[in-house]
């Protein structure tokens, strides 16, 4: 399975870049409500290990997903019982700020696991980086350099 990653220098510190993305620090959820409502509803948790259930949204079916939040450096996203791609989000200093990785692991077998990696290397991928890496770049450039400022 090849993987599909998007990559973005965030021009923040790595803690608060795992922060915003994840809504998690050090202790778990900064916003409960916050939380739930991004991930769904928590069914269990073992130290920095959820398990949430995604509600249906815009008609895609009810997701189960095992969460592990590895403050600051790394989110695991697994789909339970599902087919759909699992999500791992790492954090690494860089020069700059924070190099930002979003992989999906597709669990598909090897041909259609390499037409999915064509069709997001041609067409989905300006979709998710709009959608997924834009968002998280613009809301800190508006901070101002290495996170300081409003």
């Amino acid at each position: 399975m090849l993987p599909l990653r998007l990559r973005a220098l965030v021009p923040a510190p790595r803690a608060e870049v795992f922060a915003f993305v994840t809504l998690c620090g050090n202790e778990g959820p900064l916003d409960e409500a916050a939380f739930t409502e991004r991930y769904g509803t928590v069914l269990e948790r073992q130290g920095n290990e959820y398990r949430v259930r995604e509600p249906e949204r815009h008609g895609q079916s009810e997701v189960t997903w095992r969460c592990l939040f590895e403050y600051p450096s790394r989110r695991e996203m697994e789909a339970l019982g599902s087919s759909w791609a699992d999500r791992i989000d790492t954090f690494e200093e860089a020069p700059g700020g924070t190099l930002w990785t979003v992989t999906w692991r597709s669990k598909v077998g090897l041909l259609r696991g390499l037409i999915h990696w064509f069709v997001f290397s041609l067409r989905i991928k300006v979709r998710q980086r709009r959608l997924v890496v834009e968002p998280v770049l613009q809301h800190f450039s508006q901070k101002g350099p290495q996170g300081a400022g409003a």
